[in-house]
C-alpha cells in the first residue's frame, strides 16, 4: 500500500502502538532477542547462533552474531556480561546476554506488528 498514512496504520494494526521506527528490530535481531529468551541464563553468542541455526535452518557466521549484539546493545536492548574463565573455551569466558526493559519493549512491539500484519493477510503465507 502505497502512502500509508499514520492513520491507516493504526486502523490497521488495532490497538498496537505506534512507536519510532527503529523500535521495530529486524529479523536477526529479533532472531538473537528471541534465542536470549529462551535460553536465558545458558544465552552466549554460541548457544544463541546454534539455537537459531536449530530453529530456522539459518546458518549464520558467528561474527554476525557478536555484531548484531553489539548493535544491541548499543540501542540499550540487551548487556552482556562476562562469566569466568573455562578450560574448555582454552580459557575464554563466555558474554552472557540479557535481555533489557527497552528490548523487551521492542521485541513485544515487533511480535504485535507482525501478527498484526499476518492477520491482515489473512494467516495466509505466500
Amino acid at each position: 500500500m502505497k502512502g500509508l498514512t499514520a492513520r491507516m496504520f493504526t486502523s490497521i494494526l488495532g490497538n498496537v502502538d505506534i512507536m519510532p521506527k527503529d523500535d521495530l528490530l529486524g529479523p536477526l535481531e529479533f532472531q538473537i532477542i528471541a534465542a536470549a529468551l529462551y535460553l536465558g541464563r545458558e544465552a552466549y553468542g554460541m548457544n544463541i547462533r546454534s539455537k537459531i541455526q536449530e530453529t530456522t535452518g539459518r546458518s549464520i557466521l558467528i561474527g554476525t552474531i557478536y555484531s548484531t549484539l553489539e548493535r544491541l546493545k548499543a540501542k540499550d536492548y540487551v548487556r552482556t556480561t562476562m562469566g569466568d574463565p573455562t578450560p574448555e573455551r582454552g580459557g575464554r569466558a563466555k558474554e552472557f546476554v540479557e535481555i533489557t526493559g527497552t528490548g523487551s519493549v521492542a521485541y513485544n512491539y515487533t511480535c504485535r506488528v507482525q501478527h498484526a500484519m499476518m492477520n491482515l493477510a489473512g494467516g495466509v503465507y505466500a
